[in-house]
């Protein structure tokens, strides 16, 4: 499971499409005007901050100066490896218990005082939990992927004070509505 993750991460670092990419590259110049005709700035710094934050968890929130956010991405990461590595624990603990439950080799002996049927039982439930916390781990990236690239698309976002509605009418027209300036 490890190396298929390692291996969805490193393609999603270095994917490098078939065709040619819609958005002219880095070397493409303009001759007349002299200005690149590469992404803009702002678009950039979206891909490079999206790219960081699916690499390293954390790394798009650090990116986009929101250092507030990358502890929550890593505690919340934390946890779950935790919460994963306990029912992990536990269900080979069941699993070790069961065996030495329904062997017929007297030299096992089930110590947790569980019958048969409840150890099954337990380790289906650890096993579950484990699936659960793994599909966490991904979902907390997933949305520490996303949020990344939300905060790095409104970075440019105009949040001024100029910024006002107003109700107008003209006396002799036809005329009433809301104007919007900004």
């Amino acid at each position: 499971m490890l190396l298929i993750l390692l291996l969805m991460m490193g393609s999603v670092c270095d994917s490098k499409g078939q065709g040619t990419d819609s958005i002219p590259t880095a070397s493409a110049v303009d001759p007349v005007g002299g200005e690149t005709r590469l992404r803009n700035e702002q678009q950039q710094r979206v891909h490079r901050t999206t790219v960081w934050a699916a690499c390293l968890p954390g790394a798009g929130q650090l990116a986009n100066q929101k250092y507030w956010k990358a502890p929550i991405v890593w505690g919340a990461m934390g946890y779950m490896v935790d919460y994963c590595a306990f029912n992990v624990k536990q269900f080979r603990y069941a699993k070790a218990q069961l065996r030495a439950e329904t062997d017929d080799d007297p030299a096992t002996v089930n110590v947790s005082g569980l019958t048969s049927t409840a150890l099954t039982e337990s380790a289906i439930f650890y096993r579950r939990n484990r699936d659960l916390a793994i599909m966490g781990l991904l979902g907390i990236h997933l949305l520490s992927v996303l949020d990344a690239n939300v905060d790095a698309h409104l970075m440019d976002f105009d949040i001024s004070d100029d910024l006002k509605a107003s109700l107008f009418c003209e006396p002799f027209s036809a005329q009433a509505g809301i104007r919007l300036c900004w």
